[in-house]
């Protein structure tokens, strides 16, 4: 199953995940009063990367 996967599809989404970390890391050191406000942040975040992949 993991075969048929292209590897450039899978570059794709390692670079939004890994975007996705770095800007969870900001984003927590940023915003370290409101948690629930950083996490939905973060998760627009992703799906932005995810779309733009």
């Amino acid at each position: 199953m993991t075969e048929e996967i292209p590897e450039s599809l899978f570059q794709k989404y390692h670079v939004a995940l890994v975007k996705a970390l770095y800007g969870s890391s900001k984003t927590s050191r940023r915003s370290q009063k409101g948690n629930s406000n950083g996490i939905t942040e973060v998760q627009s975040g992703t799906l932005q990367n995810a779309n733009k992949a």
